[in-house]
């Protein structure tokens, strides 16, 4: 074999270079010897092993290449790290290395009998749903934040945009409290407003060159205008806001808030003037003291229960008992079955079962409405056309729907009163579709639940809440994040995590609980 001095391998460096290895040092010294004194180096040494590995498994794959090759040539050093891994002293390395990694796994102890008894009195849990899906999400994390209560504490920006979203709530409450308190909008259609959307509307002016149309609509339009002003006004004044309100750099983002209420509580009233429900109330709120409703209550075990506590942004209610909730969000959100059964998604099922049971009520459907959108900037220049698109999409709720049977389309005229006419085949408030005879259209199924499959999932929910319950009462604390795939993408409970430095989460040592969208 020749010697090659001229440069060596970049792994075979790496692994010298971890361990303080010299070649003449090697090369002059016993096998025995070298044995002792690297195993004696591994023991003291603070270097990543796992690192240490990955350097040793390249050599040798690189090693076994060229010997496949049948290149009488290799770098010297190259060969005797191989030739020490064929003596047993990469043998050692590895053995240590992989026992390392045993006892160095990331497992999180349960939580004693004692402590818990401390922390659960009675051994009943009193929580809310979002920290159920906390603890779906991973139950380390929820530890470190609910039991634990370890905060991060951040840069401001979050208190900051959390505090924007719960003005933009209230805004909305007060704004929808006074429209229902004042029947707004059973005068508005009184004084002869269509029950067609504004966008319709606008066209419809433009093509009959109709006056008093557009003077309805621009009454109609300035009535909700002046009363999230006069909204906005009302909820600055709360104590909460004090803070905000008056922040130097509130002033440009308040702006900018007004200008979004005024298109999304546009856009909200719209959803409901063009329904037959009317809204039963905003902000629904389950708890003890002064709440609406009483905690949601479920058995666990024999001796032990969860009481459950949370808000509904609101809950609308038609002539026949039907019924809806809309959760206000500021992005775009859908129901993703598989993530609702596997506990990651609880909230709006859990409520619409809830009100169905405390109401005696009948449920047609969780939707989401989106809060935050993208205003039209100075530099997009959009053409009418573009503007009228993308107002419609803004105008649209996403969610489940929920109906009898599969043929059943009659029962979506409910939310939407246009797709009862003639022609009209695509509803502009919910998603859905339908063909000219009356049939749903197949693409948009997904959208739809029937009666069974809604019991069903909302059984199935109703025990996934109890077995998170059993497990947080066990102690179970487990650094097991979910790993979410659908279609080409994939989330993890990790990828916003807070606590990522102080669980440390690896790939070889832990594990993630797979979650697959079929």
């Amino acid at each position: 074999m020749k010697e090659n001095k001229s440069f060596g391998s970049i792994y075979v460096k790496n692994i010298q270079n971890s361990l303080n290895i010299k070649e003449e040092y090697l090369l002059e010294d016993s096998l025995e010897n070298i044995k002792e004194k690297i195993l004696e180096k591994i023991k003291k040494s603070y270097f990543n092993k796992k690192f240490l590995m990955s350097e040793v498994e390249k050599t040798i794959l690189k090693i076994e290449s060229k010997k496949h090759d049948n290149k009488e040539e290799t770098f010297s050093n190259e060969y005797m790290i191989y030739n020490m891994y064929l003596n047993g002293i990469l043998n050692i390395l590895e053995e240590y290395s992989l026992r390392y990694l045993r006892e160095d796994k990331n497992i999180a102890k349960k939580i004693s009998k004692e402590l818990l008894e401390k922390i659960y009195l009675n051994n009943n849990i009193y929580t809310s749903i979002s920290r159920l899906e906390k603890y779906a999400s991973c139950p380390f994390s929820y530890h470190l934040r609910y039991g634990l209560n370890i905060k991060d504490r951040g840069n401001g920006t979050n208190n900051n945009l959390a505090n924007i979203g719960s003005f933009m709530h209230e805004i909305i409450k007060e704004t929808f409290d006074y429209i229902k308190e004042n029947n707004i909008n059973e005068n508005i259609t009184k004084e002869g407003l269509p029950k067609k959307d504004i966008y319709a509307l606008k066209e419809e002016i433009v093509k009959n060159n109709d006056n008093e149309l557009k003077e309805n609509l621009e009454k109609y339009i300035n009535i909700i205008y002046k009363i999230v002003r006069d909204s906005i006004k009302k909820v600055e004044e709360k104590e909460q806001f004090e803070d905000f309100k008056f922040k130097k750099n509130n002033e440009i983002i308040l702006n900018k808030v007004e200008k979004q209420m005024n298109k999304i509580c546009l856009d909200i009233n719209e959803g409901i003037r063009l329904s037959e429900f009317k809204i039963l109330k905003n902000e629904a709120t389950f708890g003890t003291g002064k709440r609406d409703y009483e905690n949601i209550i479920y058995e666990i075990t024999d001796d032990s229960k969860i009481y459950l506590e949370g808000a509904i942004d609101r809950i609308d209610i038609g002539d026949l008992n039907e019924f809806r909730i809309i959760d206000y969000k500021s992005s775009d959100k859908n129901i993703e079955i598989p993530k609702v059964v596997n506990g990651l998604s609880l909230q709006l099922i859990t409520y619409l079962s809830v009100i169905e049971k405390k109401l005696n009520l009948k449920p047609t459907a969780m939707l989401y409405k989106r809060l935050l959108y993208g205003l039209e900037s100075k530099k997009e220049r959009l053409d009418e056309k573009e503007i009228l698109k993308k107002s419609k999409k803004d105008l649209k709720m996403s969610g489940k729907l929920i109906i009898q049977d599969d043929k059943s389309i009659e029962e979506l005229y409910i939310h939407d009163t246009n797709l009862g006419f003639e022609g009209k085949v695509k509803s502009e408030v919910i998603d859905i579709e339908k063909t000219k005879d009356n049939n749903i259209m197949k693409t948009k199924f997904k959208n739809i639940l029937v009666k069974d499959e809604y019991e069903n999932i909302r059984d199935t929910v109703i025990e996934k809440i109890k077995d998170l319950s059993k497990n947080i009462l066990e102690g179970n604390v487990d650094i097991y994040p979910y790993k979410y795939y659908v279609s080409n993408n994939k989330e993890t409970a990790c990828d916003y995590c807070e606590f990522k430095k102080i669980c440390k989460h690896s790939k070889i040592k832990n594990k993630f609980r797979i979650i697959k969208s079929k």
